[in-house]
């Protein structure tokens, strides 16, 4: 699927650990070969450690002796490395409308080549337990000819005409080849550099399976997250996004 048009503001790609697979001085050590592309530092609240479980619940928990989590970016601010002891995430974000998506491929192979940099530092491969990717689309609703919070027409996942005060849902699929799920999240907001409405779309493939490789694993979850993509958007959305398969 392609979309020549496509509302993609962000992607995610990244890897979870089971112990602090990134302590401080390798972070610091890591730092000193990326610091010329990356050269902003900002300090951050961790994240929650997430095991994805199919058709169970999933763990959630925060990490002990885990304080913060470092934000690497460029001076643009369009890619963003954030790493804590136990994650490591590279994002791409469009923070202009002139900004070109660079497409998965190239997004992945640069979170590849920091994940090998900091391999070749310590063997963090041993501590993987978790990857994920993470699509963010924005869905401007005067695209749409919509002057109301309302998802008719537009995305086929939640059937109801009524328009919307506030909206935020969450959905998610078992992916058996990947070893974990697919997860939507939906809520309306306002663009605050022009207070448009819109609606923000997160599709999130998050799971381990130690039969594949990184590459493979990552490959596969992007196969399932656009065909997932693909299967909810109506043939209204389809044309004004510029889709071909």
């Amino acid at each position: 699927m392609k979309l020549k048009n496509a509302p993609v503001v962000e992607v995610v790609i990244g890897a979870q650990f089971s112990e602090s697979a990134l302590p401080n001085q390798l972070i610091f050590d890591f730092y000193q070969k990326i610091r010329n592309q990356f050269p902003l530092i900002q300090e951050h609240p961790p994240l929650l450690s997430i095991i994805e479980k199919i058709n169970e619940k999933n763990e959630n928990y925060l990490t002990q002796n885990i304080l913060s989590r470092k934000f690497f970016l460029t001076q643009d601010q369009t890619k963003l490395i954030q790493i804590q002891p136990n994650r490591l995430l590279l994002n791409w974000r469009k923070n202009t409308e002139n900004t070109e998506y660079p497409h998965f491929n190239n997004v992945l192979n640069e979170f590849l080549n920091i994940y090998t940099k900091i391999n070749q530092i310590m063997q963090i491969d041993n501590y993987l337990n978790q990857l994920e990717v993470t699509y963010v689309d924005h869905i401007i609703l005067e695209d749409f000819d919509k002057v109301d919070f309302n998802l008719t027409g537009i995305l086929s996942v939640y059937n109801f005409s009524r328009t919307v005060k506030n909206f935020e849902g969450q959905i998610s699929f078992p992916i058996g080849s990947i070893n974990g799920n697919i997860i939507l999240n939906i809520k309306n907001a306002i663009r605050n550099s022009d207070q448009k409405k819109l609606f923000v779309v997160e599709t999130t493939c998050r799971g381990f399976n130690q039969a594949y490789s990184i590459q493979k694993w990552f490959d596969l979850a992007h196969n399932e997250l656009v065909s997932f993509f693909e299967e909810i958007l109506t043939p209204l959305t389809k044309s004004k996004w510029g889709y071909t398969k």
